[in-house]
């Protein structure tokens, strides 16, 4: 076609129609993570516990790692609005990502290496069609989502957070992140030519800036502009004479940059391949590859290998902040006279940090098994089961070893 963008307005009906009830349940779930932390927070207004809290959140080089920093430098200003703004937005903003990642992904790539975009092609539709469709229903969906999130902490009516500007700002710039992301996914999936690399890459970078930021962070937060990831708490929403819709320009011109160059690339490719080739397989296989486990273990390495790396990089990342945390506690006679004693402080301070951590954490280890165990459906879809079944391979082993290499990739 040499109209590139012709019919996408009715592949844009066609995904809608696909795909609205899992849309519609993305956001209510989005909804019931981000805008329900407002009303359980509402303890922190307290002036003695935002005290504590402004001492182990701002102070604590490790909480700033964790969730990022703020501008605030006197306790008394350190109310729930501030409390929330640095607490949730950049948690919320890495949930929008990952969204996002997985759907871009699934929608394109993937749909590549199944061959349904192959039989899009077939008919009066032009190259970039897809793809804009998706783009439409991905900013469509977050703009949906920042602007019911911000209206449900609104109607909370909760001391602090019922600024409607700053609710705006807060939805926007982590809704913001998740429309960037889905770009870094596109962007990825030209170059790369398996779904699989696509999405490992794109969490790889995910990944990456986020221990970048952590760093930054704690030793020069400008450095944190150069960071696309750190535009999510840059704006310092709920922090009054700070807050700065700045971050959510550059994302979503970062984002627009970012189509533009993947619109390039896919209009210079064939369909169902990608810049990078794919590397050529072994003429014989493995020992260890024959029979059924060695099979999926093949299939799943990357995945498995990757994932662990990432746990160790993290734990590497994070285990780095107690000392850092040891040398806040000695040298700073607030937090041993609020705790009562060196001791006490080091024990409260770090008791809470591996709450904080371990919650985190377990949410990623339980996402890696989930992921894992649905590779077994996956390729029951794809109808790659069913040559496995005519041999002599019973549905319980099947299940049992996709369930026992997941079960010992968490553990």
């Amino acid at each position: 076609m040499k109209q590139p963008l012709y019919n996408t307005g009715v592949l844009f009906k066609t995904l809608i129609k696909r795909d609205w009830f899992k849309l519609v349940f993305w956001i209510l779930g989005m909804l019931a993570f981000a805008a329900s932390g407002a009303g359980k927070m509402e303890v922190a207004s307290n002036p003695a516990t935002s005290s504590t809290l402004y001492t182990m959140f701002v102070k604590n080089p490790a909480m700033v790692g964790l969730f990022g920093p703020t501008p605030i430098n006197n306790p008394t200003n350190y109310s729930l609005g501030p409390i929330f703004g640095q607490t949730m937005t950049l948690i919320t903003g890495l949930t929008f990502a990952i969204i996002s990642i997985i759907y871009v992904v699934n929608r394109s790539r993937k749909e590549e290496d199944d061959g349904i975009t192959e039989l899009f092609r077939s008919y009066s539709i032009g190259k970039l069609a897809n793809t804009t469709a998706l783009v439409m229903e991905l900013l469509l969906l977050n703009l949906i989502m920042a602007v019911l999130l911000a209206l449900s902490i609104e109607v909370q009516n909760v001391a602090g957070l019922n600024h409607l500007e700053s609710n705006f700002l807060f939805a926007f710039t982590t809704s913001a992140q998740g429309f960037l992301w889905g770009m870094f996914a596109l962007l990825f999936g030209q170059i790369f030519s398996e779904a699989s690399t696509t999405k490992g890459m794109t969490f790889g970078l995910l990944g990456l800036l986020y221990i970048v930021r952590m760093l930054t962070d704690v030793t020069n937060l400008s450095i944190g502009w150069f960071n696309p990831l750190s535009w999510s708490y840059l704006a310092f929403p709920y922090v009054k004479g700070h807050e700065n819709w700045l971050a959510v320009f550059l994302t979503f011109l970062l984002a627009f940059l970012i189509l533009g160059i993947s619109y390039i690339l896919e209009l210079k490719r064939d369909v169902g391949v990608g810049y990078f080739p794919e590397r050529k397989a072994r003429l014989h296989g493995k020992k260890g590859y024959f029979g059924f486990p060695g099979l999926v273990l093949n299939l799943e390495k990357k995945m498995i290998i990757g994932w662990l790396l990432a746990s160790f990089v993290l734990g590497l990342v994070y285990g780095s902040m107690f000392g850092q945390m040891d040398q806040f506690i000695s040298s700073n006679k607030t937090v041993k006279e609020l705790f009562v004693g060196n001791e006490t402080a080091a024990s409260a301070i770090r008791g809470n940090f591996m709450v904080t951590l371990f919650s985190i954490l377990s949410i990623l280890i339980a996402a890696f098994g989930v992921i894992l165990l649905t590779k077994m459906v996956s390729e029951e879809r794809k109808n790659r089961l069913e040559a496995l079944y005519a041999l002599p391979l019973s549905r319980l082993k099947v299940y049992s070893t996709y369930l026992l290499i997941a079960i010992l990739s968490v553990i």
